[in-house]
């Protein structure tokens, strides 16, 4: 049986999930081609270019160490999952005997930087804006734990600080971390705000405790990522990586083993507890990375416009989309514009507000 030609009419028919068996495989293999080697898709440049910042990412980092048939059950997997799904809808309507897409147009629009390296640092009662790090990792010392210490990164800043206890602490963009004055003294305490990836030096004979709302994280020694941005989520969510950690609210007391996402809705009290499959998609961040699976659109621009800095609006048609894949922070703004391109959302940028809405 000769391999079906792949034409763009095939292309939309694999989109619309209505591929033959025979066909499905073409399209996954001539998928894996685009992917792997840019010089034999029949693209032109600029496609490619944002084909690649949309496929390659994802594929990249899940292909190395793997045998080859793994390799190729992983690309089809990933493909089938961008293409069925509500994830990508125009991605590969690209050829140049076809009719072009509208061309994306961003030289005019005002452009968003990726995050940096920086946080706002004070001392005791200094005043917030005091002290800014931009460089190096803050490693606090005996010293300074006479005075309490406020860590502060702001929309479109990350940070890591070395605590006196040894406690390594990354800090997502939009965040606070209080360290109360003599920490590691008598206990390890301290108070959080947004997202931060703990990585806790062990000691037995002081636990060490994360205030967040109205919500304790007690361990030992262990790593775990919390998150609780107060103005835009309704949630504190904990994920534990590996050692244990004991949950206190109230009277309520939770144990979590590794691999668990324990999440509770701040408003009602209610909690779930969830094992990941995938664990380090939950903590890409701290990688440099944005991975995400089946997220509604939402949230992925809660999470981006942190990192670039940026307000937003989403149309209402547009709150059940959603997408998967995974980018590196690094990437400019104009990348993601083109993923959001490519994947069939329609946008416009007009005083530095991103409003994604269907074309009239």
């Amino acid at each position: 049986m000769s391999t079906p030609k792949i034409t763009q009419e095939l292309l939309q028919k694999y989109q619309q999930n209505q591929c033959t068996p025979e066909e499905q495989a073409a399209i996954e293999s001539w998928y894996n081609d685009v992917a792997k080697q840019r010089a034999r898709a029949p693209l032109d440049e600029e496609s490619l270019m944002a084909v690649d910042v949309h496929l390659r990412s994802i594929l990249q980092d899940k292909l190395i160490d793997r045998k080859a048939s793994t390799q190729r059950s992983m690309i089809w997997k990933v493909a089938a999952a961008l293409l069925v799904a509500l994830t990508v809808s125009s991605i590969f309507l690209l050829y140049r005997n076809s009719t072009k897409p509208e061309t994306l147009t961003v030289s005019n629009q005002p452009t968003f930087s990726p995050g940096i390296f920086r946080a706002t640092v004070s001392h005791g009662n200094e005043r917030p804006a005091s002290n800014q790090y931009s460089s190096n990792v803050l490693t606090m010392d005996h010293q300074s734990t006479k005075n309490s210490l406020s860590v502060e990164t702001a929309k479109g800043e990350e940070f890591k600080i070395v605590l006196a206890d040894g406690t390594e602490v990354w800090m997502n963009a939009a965040s606070k971390i209080h360290v109360p004055e003599k920490f590691n003294l008598n206990d390890r305490i301290i108070f959080l705000e947004g997202e931060a990836y703990f990585k806790v030096a062990k000691n037995k004979a002081k636990p060490f405790i994360v205030h967040v709302a109205d919500l304790t994280v007690q361990a030992l020694g262990t790593e775990f990522n919390i998150q609780y941005y107060n103005h835009d989520r309704k949630s504190i969510k904990t994920f534990l990586v590996e050692g244990s950690v004991q949950l206190n609210q109230g009277k309520t007391q939770t144990l979590l083993k590794p691999g668990e996402l324990f999440e509770i809705d701040i408003q009602t009290g209610e909690h779930v507890r969830t094992i990941i499959s995938d664990p380090p998609k939950l903590y890409a961040w701290k990688d440099g990375y944005f991975e995400f699976d089946n997220t509604p659109i939402a949230d992925i621009l809660q999470n981006l416009s942190k990192w670039y800095n940026f307000q937003y609006e989403i149309a209402p048609s547009y709150s059940h989309k959603t997408l998967t894949g995974k980018i590196a922070r690094k990437q400019s703004f104009d990348d993601v514009l083109k993923i959001l391109k490519f994947s069939g959302i329609n946008y416009q940028i007009s005083d530095g507000l991103l409003r994604l809405s269907p074309k009239s």
